[in-house]
């Protein structure tokens, strides 16, 4: 599969863990190291699919903030996703 956007790969963790994934989740996921950026779209980093089954499959998914409501994931502080060196795609 194509790599996907943060909406799109919070869907699809969402269907393989059952649980509430949200975009910042998948955003969470890589702050912690725990899921590299793909590529990118305009300014949007893209997720690779197999990455995304991986972590949701072997429970990893379970450990990111997937299972915070809003506030906590608030709380938590995402202003962005730090680690993929760039600030454009470019």
């Amino acid at each position: 599969d194509a790599p996907v956007g943060g909406h799109r790969a919070a869907a699809r963790c969402a269907v393989r863990t059952g649980l509430d994934v949200q975009k910042p989740d998948i955003e969470a996921l890589a702050e912690a190291g725990l899921l590299s950026i793909a590529g990118w779209y305009k300014d949007w980093p893209l997720w690779d699919c197999r990455e995304l089954d991986d972590r949701g499959a072997g429970g990893h998914g379970r450990g990111g903030t997937a299972g915070m409501d809003s506030g906590q994931r608030q709380q938590a502080g995402r202003p962005g996703v730090p680690g993929s060196g760039k600030s454009s795609p470019g």
